[in-house]
This record gives structure tokens, sequence and C-alpha cells, in this order.
């Protein structure tokens, strides 16, 4: 089976449709595994949704966007600035199908978005990593414990210190998904002791970050997959008007992944 990597969409339906097609994406074989933030910034996030729910075989992991989204759904007295910054407001304009001209506070918008039925069945089905023999997959990293700002150790339950990061707290997955990559990557990657695939870090950041140049000389970037032998960034930056794409990454495999479902953990 073909298991299609996807990330940080952010609205942007028809850069997802046009990269699943140079895959030939066959919705009826293939699983489409979205490693999170289909919401925000971009126009589209309803159109994204119904994308993802109508592939029959499909995985969702929840991205930092998710869950920020899901904590103002539920509690709309923390909307702040950052909300605004980070493209909720575009989420649910697309949601609630509302015209460009329309007025509507974000806690009356939210409280509608609440319930959504679709939105619903996304948390619903969403988990925290995706696991086969040889690759680990995730948002922005697994848990860890952070000693102090530069040095990353591996995750310890708190009340059971022979559970790793399967076993991770739920307030930890939090934490993780909004991982800074290129610090755990430096940190921490070794710990897994598998390659891993992730969003959430623009991939050129990533590859600026470890030495080889994206920019170009007309001002766009090449938002292509980044990888190494322990890690593939497959955030493509979708939203940047220079070069920013959704990006795919195929895998093949016969197994049946492991995952930990939101609602199932602790």
């Amino acid at each position: 089976m073909r298991y299609i990597f996807v990330s940080d969409i952010h609205g942007e339906y028809n850069k997802l449709i046009q990269a699943l097609a140079l895959e030939n994406f066959d919705m009826e074989n293939d699983t489409l595994i979205s490693l999170g933030d289909p919401f925000d910034r971009g126009p589209q996030s309803k159109e994204v949704l119904d994308f993802i729910l109508s592939c029959p075989h499909r995985i969702i992991v929840l991205g930092n966007h998710d869950w920020r989204l899901k904590v103002l759904m539920e509690r709309p007295a923390l909307w702040n600035q950052y909300d605004i910054v980070n493209g909720v407001p575009e989420t649910y304009r697309s949601f609630l199908e509302l015209p460009p001209d329309t007025e509507v506070t974000a806690w009356e918008a939210l409280r509608a978005l609440s319930q959504n039925e679709k939105l619903r069945q996304y948390y619903e089905e969403a988990v925290l990593y995706v696991e086969f023999s040889d690759i680990v997959a995730v948002h922005g990293w697994v848990p860890f414990n952070t000693v102090n700002r530069t040095f990353l150790a591996p995750y310890r339950h708190p009340t059971d210190p022979q559970l790793d990061w399967h076993h991770a707290l739920r307030m930890d997955w939090y934490d993780a998904t909004w991982a800074h990559t290129q610090l755990c990557m430096e940190n921490y990657i070794y710990i897994v002791g598998k390659r891993m695939i992730v969003g959430h870090w623009h991939a050129w950041r990533l590859a600026k970050h470890f030495g080889e140049e994206r920019e170009q000389p007309n001002g766009h970037i090449n938002c292509d997959i980044w990888w190494n032998e322990r890690l593939v960034a497959i955030d493509g930056c979708s939203n940047y008007p220079k070069g920013g794409k959704v990006n795919t990454l195929v895998y093949t495999s016969n197994e049946k992944p492991q995952t930990l479902r939101y609602y199932d953990c602790e």
C-alpha cells in the first residue's frame, strides 16, 4: 500500500490537489496521511477538510494550529492578537462561508464553528503519531524533557520512568507539536532510533540552517522537502507567495502503522 504524507496545507486546497495529482494519488487504494495544520492562513480550510474526510483511507495527525483551534472553540475567551496573526479568522470565514465584508466577532464565529460536524469528526479521528518499523511521523516532534534552553533529554513519564514518549501525557504532546525542530534535531534525534518525518518547521529553513542555500535571485525560495539520514521535513511553506507549496512524500509498506488517538491519550 502507498501512504502519501502531506502537512501544513494551511487552507491551500488547490496546491494540495495539484501536489497529489503529481503523485497520481489513488483515493480508493492509497492512504492519505496528514501531519497536521490543514487550517488557518489560506482561504480554503473548509475545502481542505472536506477533501481529507472524503478519502476512505486516511490518518489525521494533530498539528499545533489544530490544537489551538480546538482550545478556542471550547474557550473563545482565550482569543487574542496571536490568533489573528496565526490566520484563525481565515479558517472560520471559510467554514462559515462568510463574504469578505461580513462583520462577525471571533467569539460568535468560534461558537458557530464548535457545532461543525465535520470538525468534530476530524478531532474524533485525530492521532498524535504514526509509526512504522523504520519511521516515526509526527507534526512537530515526539515529546521530550527540556533540561535547559539548549539541551533536551529523552521523555520520561512523570509517574512511571519506565514509560517512554509513546505513553506521554496529552499536555506533553501539545508541547511537542510546537517544537523547535532545529533544536530537537541537534539534541535529540538519535533517541528515537528511527528516521522521523515531520511537518511544522519550514523545510527551507532547516535546509538553510544546515548549510543548503534555498533562496533564489528572483526572491523565490525552494520549498521542496529537505532530508538527511535522520529526518525528513515536508512543510513546504504553503502560503508563501514566492515558492510556497504543498509537498508530498510517498511511502510504501504492507504494515499497519501504530498510532495513538488523541482521545485515548491521558
